[in-house]
């Protein structure tokens, strides 16, 4: 865990990638992935928006880089759509790439129990690294990225951005275990906020708006 979700990003994707490692980000990622990126000793490739045909000729045209990472979103922040991962699950084993998923605006939503992208997908054990916030379903402030013990291991040992800052307050704590007992134990709320984005899509479709390709 991290004392922010922006700061869970930057210190994993930073940490995790090397100089000679190459990272492939979606153009529409959230800004920490960017900054993230930025700190990392590797090469940032940006892809076209889920665009996975162009993701693939990328990953042909740097097959022989020791360490590949693909980085995106799980829902996109400001198009609302969510990320094509079964196709991404599927290029990432065929180049051997590793697959990172921020899951800041899928976690409590989407999934079982809203329990993200991967989830919904039924992909969890394909995908490499989850991270989340606790700034969104859990109304705190935080952050957590989870995968292979090794790596998490690495992370703790390694990260500046999680070294050297301030741990979370007890109270903040305390917020995100009585939200996941709320998410896991009243589901009716989630099926509550699908109902209000369904509602509030077609209304907007009504009164003439684009919600562009928005599905949450």
């Amino acid at each position: 865990m991290f004392s922010t979700g922006f700061q869970t990003n930057l210190g994993t994707i930073a940490t995790l990638v090397g100089k000679d490692d190459v990272i492939f980000s979606d153009s529409e990622n959230h800004a920490s992935i960017i900054d993230g990126c930025r700190l990392a000793f590797g090469k940032t490739i940006k892809y076209h928006h889920n665009d996975m045909n162009d993701l693939e000729q990328r990953l042909k045209a740097h097959a022989d880089a020791p360490g590949k990472l693909v980085v995106t979103d799980g829902v996109f922040s400001m198009g609302g759509d969510i990320a094509n991962l079964p196709d991404l699950v599927v290029l990432c084993e065929r180049y051997g790439a590793r697959l990172f998923v921020d899951d800041a605006h899928s976690i409590g939503v989407l999934g079982d129990n809203g329990n993200g992208t991967a989830s919904h997908f039924g992909l969890i054990d394909r995908t490499d690294i989850s991270m989340g916030t606790f700034s969104k379903s859990l109304a705190s402030i935080g952050g957590f990225i989870a995968g292979d013990e090794t790596v998490i291991h690495y992370i703790k040992h390694f990260s500046r951005a999680l070294i050297f800052s301030a741990s979370m307050p007890p109270a903040a704590v305390a917020t995100v275990i009585a939200a996941l007992d709320i998410i896991q134990n009243e589901p009716e709320r989630r099926e509550k906020l699908w109902a209000n984005a369904k509602r509030m899509k077609t209304e907007l479709g009504t009164l003439g708006f684009s919600t562009a390709s928005s599905q949450t």
